[in-house]
């Protein structure tokens, strides 16, 4: 699967500032194709397992099943469809 390439996507994928946006702006982020789905779910689990280990928050993932979901996610937006 071919998919575009994400043009401002070093700007925006740094985790820190990432992660402090909401879900509404990731979710701009991610239509404008600033960011990749599959960016966005590697910030989250990159996240998960620097803290979770502290804390103890997260006692079960989807990680595959997370990752499966964005590529067909930044798929389907490659591929102009929706959501």
């Amino acid at each position: 699967v071919y998919l575009a390439p994400y043009t401002r996507a070093s700007a925006a994928t740094d985790n820190g500032d990432l992660l402090s946006k909401s879900t509404v702006e990731i979710a701009r982020l991610i239509a404008n194709r600033d960011v990749s789905a599959v960016d966005v779910v590697k910030a989250c689990y990159d996240r998960i397992d620097a803290v979770n280990p502290q804390i103890n928050a997260v006692v079960a993932t989807c990680r595959e099943r997370a990752l499966a979901e964005a590529t067909e996610a930044d798929a389907m937006l490659a591929a102009g469809r929706s959501m």
